[in-house]
């Protein structure tokens, strides 16, 4: 447990909220030295819709040429979300923190 994660302090709350949106509840589950775990529950009934099936390159066509920035700071995230967005032809900028968004 080496490793010290640094950030906002946000994540929680916002998933609290969220979570009390949805009717849901979170349970903690907490060990010294082992870290601590948090279970989201949720009731989501299943849907009865239909389906619009959009095939694969209308999709390709839609995203043609599109700029988007990706913000993200796990390595292998970035790197599966850029190589399925350039194959889909987009153009992508990548920022790994918010602060160093362009």
């Amino acid at each position: 447990m080496g490793d010290k994660v640094k950030g906002t302090g946000l994540g929680l709350p916002i998933v609290k909220s969220l979570v009390d949106i949805m009717g849901g509840t979170i349970s903690v589950k907490s060990e010294l030295g082992k870290g601590t775990e948090f279970i989201v529950d949720l009731y989501v009934p299943l849907a009865e819709a239909e389906v619009e099936e959009h095939s694969e390159e209308n999709i390709t066509e839609n995203l043609m040429d599109a700029r988007i920035l990706l913000v993200e700071d796990n390595e292998i995230n970035i790197y599966v979300a850029q190589l399925i967005l350039e194959k889909a032809g987009c153009v992508v900028e990548i920022a790994k923190r918010y602060l160093s968004l362009p």
